[in-house]
């Protein structure tokens, strides 16, 4: 680690990133961002014309796309700077877009949310992909950079404000060589605490969204761990920052169903991946189940069993790789699963001399190896995968 340079003037810092690659703007700019996404998320407490209590429905509707706005630019933005995928150029486009028209909307007569929301519409410029020229990178990224710390310099109390004379936590980012990380997986704050005021417009948001259901969840967790240094899985803040930009403009509820259909064919892959690759052909014959008895031959229900069970998880593996899996045939695939576990435990069972009821134990031991044995010993394995599908088929519709 060597000591990092420490920036006065937004100048000192402009000069300093146009010797950076852009990939360093992206990425600070990006971590400088999430650290005011509170602020942004705010309403006013009342303006010249009108308090909150007296805000229409529209007005309401008009706050709510506008925090969404935030956060898809926070997590474009965050996939943007780290991943550098090109299918998220037209999404870090349309994000900056949205970011502009905030600057029209009610919630912009409070200062700290309007400079926020102006904040995160440069960083996402840096973010763009037809910002071609590093000048011009360096330039909105030091914009942005330097009005972040001046927000939560500003928002600091007196106790604070000490510790952001200058921005400790770029000087952090830079002395830590966080562009070089592959993926942010540090705490938002490190060489300081986060504002009051900041903390409080975020515990504010968490309560005022908490009720279940709610739209707001996920972005709850998303924020909650980029802040503790825990980010979400990348593939699925991937996947969401690239929904479709008429599904974003419906609104909050709209994304939220979109998010969960991402969110259950995710948990149906990772419970397909949990499981071993397919042997090329079932055993026919094993060694009897915790005994020195001879190979008896294997039960051929048993094995059409297997095979059916074998069978339902390659047709499952290629559902979830579909634009549009078929609900039609995902149930009928959950109904070959479920009468495939049927009979591994009535076979367990039987072999194990237990009543095959809701006790059967689960981890019968089983001898020989292949797809036989496998799911012999961890019936377990297809219970999980069968409780991910019955979650993904209602998001389907």
């Amino acid at each position: 680690m060597v000591d990092s340079p420490i920036f006065r003037q937004q100048n000192e810092l402009r000069d300093w990133l146009t010797g950076q690659p852009q990939v360093t703007h992206r990425k600070l700019a990006m971590l400088g961002a999430l650290r005011i996404l509170p602020l942004a998320l705010e309403k006013p407490i009342g303006d010249l014309e009108t308090s909150v209590d007296q805000w229409t429905e529209a007005d309401a509707l008009e706050h709510d796309q506008r925090c969404l706005a935030i956060f898809r630019a926070a997590i474009t933005g965050t996939t943007a700077a780290w991943d550098e995928n090109p299918l998220l150029d037209h999404a870090a486009k349309e994000a900056r877009e949205n970011l502009r028209k905030l600057e029209k909307t009610k919630s912009a007569v409070l200062r700290t949310t309007s400079k926020a929301a102006s904040i995160f519409k440069f960083a996402a410029l840096v973010n763009s992909p037809d910002i071609l020229s590093r000048d011009r990178s360096a330039k909105f990224a030091a914009f942005s950079l330097e009005e972040g710390w001046t927000l939560l310099r500003d928002v600091s109390t007196a106790t604070e404000r000490e510790e952001w004379q200058v921005d400790p936590e770029l000087a952090w980012d830079v002395a830590h060589n966080v562009a070089l990380l592959s993926h942010p997986h540090q705490r938002l704050f490190n060489a300081s605490s986060q504002p009051a005021q900041s903390t409080h417009a975020w515990g504010k948001f968490c309560v005022k969204t908490g009720p279940q259901p709610s739209p707001w969840q996920f972005w709850r967790d998303w924020y909650q761990r980029m802040l503790s240094g825990a980010p979400m899985d990348w593939d699925l803040q991937l996947q969401i920052a690239l929904i479709e930009d008429v599904i974003w403009d419906a609104g909050p509820d709209a994304v939220a169903a979109e998010i969960s259909r991402i969110s259950a064919r995710n948990a149906v892959r990772e419970a397909l991946g949990a499981l071993p690759k397919r042997h090329g052909k079932t055993e026919t014959e094993r060694h009897a189940i915790g005994g020195n008895n001879p190979p008896e031959p294997m039960d051929l229900e048993f094995t059409r069993s297997i095979t059916l069970i074998w069978d339902a998880v390659e047709e499952l593996e290629q559902e979830t790789e579909k634009e549009r899996p078929d609900s039609k045939r995902i149930i009928a695939i959950l109904k070959a699963l479920k009468i495939g576990l049927i009979s591994v435990l009535k076979w367990c069972g039987a072999k194990a001399d237990l009543a095959i009821d809701t006790t059967i134990k689960w981890g019968i031991p089983a001898g020989g190896a292949g797809g036989i044995a496998y799911f012999t010993k961890h019936p377990e394995k297809l219970e999980a995968l069968i409780k991910v599908v019955e979650i993904w088929i209602p998001t389907l519709s």
